[in-house]
């Protein structure tokens, strides 16, 4: 299977960042592929929203979500000055509709809420279990993933929404668990939670984009009609400077 990822890694919104941004891909792979099998029963009725969950996973992980950026590939001419549709200011990139502080407390607000569901998740799975609930606030807050910034040399909560997992992360629910089994099960309940919240939040900035685009009357014919004759090169576009291949060993092994 990771041979199937190596374009993937080679990417060069991946390959920019920093070697020593310690991914745990085994994790990462494997909850692209279970994230929502704890959530419901995999039999035929659910295979369309399996299918459709898969994808929206992908476009996160692979930061291929339709941003203005994205669509001037398509139709330079229309969307040339656009930004982002809650400020009004910065370029509509991957990473700033995550982190402009128009909707920082929104971010904000998620963070807070993933940090309370990790807390009563592991303990419940540890009570299950007839273990004790260990973690508490003062465990969670020593993880560093919880940043609502992008950073090229460290693992913030972008990330997560992306649905990779740190080796931090990885560490920490290996010694709270103990167990790999309740270990991955808790990780697919936290990406299956964070997956749900950030994806809210995307779709909230569809609808705002939808609405300036029927106010300024720009449609699917429209767009039809102004597609690019030549190629565009993003400004924006993260140059494969770097690789991450470094940590890639262990899951192949």
């Amino acid at each position: 299977m990771i041979q199937h990822w190596e374009k993937f890694l080679n990417l060069n919104r991946n390959g920019y960042r920093h070697p020593y941004v310690n991914v745990d891909w085994h994790y990462t792979f494997l909850l692209l592929n279970r994230e929502i099998e704890d959530k419901i029963d995999s039999t035929y009725s659910t295979s369309i929203f399996l299918s459709k969950r898969k994808k929206q996973s992908v476009i996160l992980l692979t930061e291929e979500i339709p941003t203005v950026e994205k669509r001037k590939y398509l139709a330079y001419k229309i969307f040339e000055n656009w930004k982002y549709s809650f400020c009004e200011q910065c370029d509509e990139t991957f990473d700033h509709v995550w982190i402009c502080e128009l909707r920082a407390s929104e971010i904000d607000s998620i963070i807070q809420e993933t940090k309370e569901f990790f807390e009563e998740a592991c303990n419940s799975l540890l009570i299950n279990e007839d273990k004790d609930p260990i973690v508490n606030d003062k465990l969670i807050n020593k993880m560093t993933f919880w940043d609502r910034t992008y950073s090229e040399t460290k693992i913030t909560f972008i990330d997560l929404i992306k649905g990779i997992i740190s080796c931090e992360l990885a560490v920490y629910t290996s010694l709270i668990f103990e167990n790999r089994k309740l270990q991955e099960k808790f990780l697919v309940l936290l990406r299956n939670f964070v997956f749900e919240k950030s994806w809210n939040f995307w779709i909230d900035r569809c609808l705002k984009q939808k609405e300036k685009e029927r106010r300024l009357k720009i449609n699917f014919k429209k767009v039809k009609e102004n597609l690019n004759e030549d190629k565009y090169i993003d400004p924006n576009r993260k140059f494969n400077q770097l690789n991450l291949f470094s940590g890639l060993e262990r899951v192949s092994s």
